[in-house]
């Protein structure tokens, strides 16, 4: 199942990459220079490639979760990581990062004293930290945790 725990680890480092792309939107202009033309077809396919491949990675796991936990005993249903707050410490990390950013990103957008920019940048963040608190408040993460813990 060792393979279980780097599908999982790529595809966290997947939705970040994916979510954090959206800075590139400073580089990107599709009437600029080679470079921003590039940029801004790239950020394109970085962001939703990253979502799909991260989330089918997680899907992958999620499978082989089920497939091994199969069991006849009864055992409880796991609650889903988007509805589960403050579980573990990664959790707990990516949970208030989550709100912080939230409250940036909506401050951002209504006050544009500074730079309109901190709104993208909060936001990108925002979006990285909603992945990670699903990721983190999850059953896979369990699932995981307690294969790294065993050392299988």
């Amino acid at each position: 199942m060792k393979k279980d725990i780097i599908m999982f680890k790529i595809a966290e480092i997947i939705l970040c990459i994916s979510a954090l792309s959206i800075l590139l939107v400073f580089f990107a202009n599709y009437s600029g220079n080679v470079f921003n033309i590039i940029t801004a077809y790239l950020m394109g396919v970085v962001f939703w490639g990253g979502l799909i491949a991260g989330y089918v990675l997680l899907f992958i796991v999620n499978k082989h979760r089920k497939q091994k936990s199969s069991s006849p005993k009864a055992e409880k249903k796991p609650k889903f990581g988007i509805i589960t707050f403050f579980s573990n410490k990664p959790a707990i990390i990516a949970d208030v990062v989550m709100c912080l950013s939230l409250v940036l990103t909506i401050v951002f957008t209504f006050v544009h004293v500074l730079n309109d920019g901190l709104w993208t940048v909060f936001g990108s963040i925002f979006l990285c930290a909603i992945h990670l608190h699903i990721i983190f408040n999850g059953a896979n993460f369990k699932y995981i945790k307690s294969i790294e813990n065993k050392g299988e």
